[in-house]
């Protein structure tokens, strides 16, 4: 018999690994624009939730981003079961944010990205009845490469009612008045390969393009900073 647990603590690893690695290259690809120069500190507070917070001069909260990043095997992400229960968990996090203590300042706004190195696929087929004959209207939005970042509010408005329909087969959607969060939520597309080692090698790339010659060796750059995350996880089991 195979030891669950010792698959369970393989999988938890590799969860660990994508979240490190994901929250270093959301870093790296919007350096010059978000992150350099700026206030701001990184959260991994559980798995696949990244959090970033951007603060003021008084150590104020101007704006946080999350990010739910999954990878999928096979496929591309679509509306579905599946779907709906990550945007379900991601609108959680924005209505907790509404009620965390941290001081904000009066112009505060939070952005609630589902971010994923996989395809996402927003599709729905609608069927009209014209006359005798049987109409069917493919409305679709596809969140890749060519259009890495959609925001839900912007969506054709038939596909945004088929994700809320998914969406109210949970309870608290509408008990916690989670609908409320959705003019937060986005979609993103991230250019990041699938295994571990090429998400490093990845990584090293990017640091040697942004830094140059500041940082001498990016290999050891990136164990360093791997190393301290190593550091954190064996602390908190």
């Amino acid at each position: 018999m195979v030891d669950q647990s010792v698959n369970a603590g393989v999988r938890a690893q590799q969860g660990f690994a994508l979240q490190r690695n994901m929250a270093l290259f959301i870093i790296l690809d919007n350096y010059h624009s978000k992150f350099d120069g700026a206030k701001y500190f990184l959260s991994l507070e559980h798995l696949e939730d990244i959090l970033f917070c951007y603060l003021d001069d008084h150590g104020k909260a101007v704006k946080v981003e999350t990010y739910q990043s999954k990878k999928k095997s096979n496929g591309s992400w679509k509306i579905g079961v599946e779907l709906a229960e990550i945007i379900v968990k991601i609108l959680k996090v924005g209505k907790s944010l509404i009620s965390d203590k941290h001081p904000k300042c009066l112009s505060y706004s939070h952005d609630l990205y589902f971010s994923s190195n996989t395809t996402i696929q927003l599709e729905k087929k609608v069927t009209t009845r014209v006359g005798s004959k049987k109409q069917t209207r493919t409305y679709a939005h596809t969140v890749n490469e060519e259009d890495s970042e959609v925001i839900y509010g912007e969506l054709d408005p038939v596909i945004q009612d088929a994700i809320t329909t998914k969406l109210e087969n949970h309870e608290s959607y509408n008990n916690d008045k989670l609908f409320e969060q959705l003019e937060n939520l986005k979609f993103l597309y991230i250019d990041f390969n699938k295994t571990n080692k090429e998400q490093e090698n990845q990584l090293r790339s990017k640091i040697e393009d942004i830094f140059d010659r500041k940082v001498s060796d990016s290999k050891a750059a990136l164990e360093s900073i791997n190393g301290v995350r190593a550091i954190e996880i064996i602390l908190d089991q």
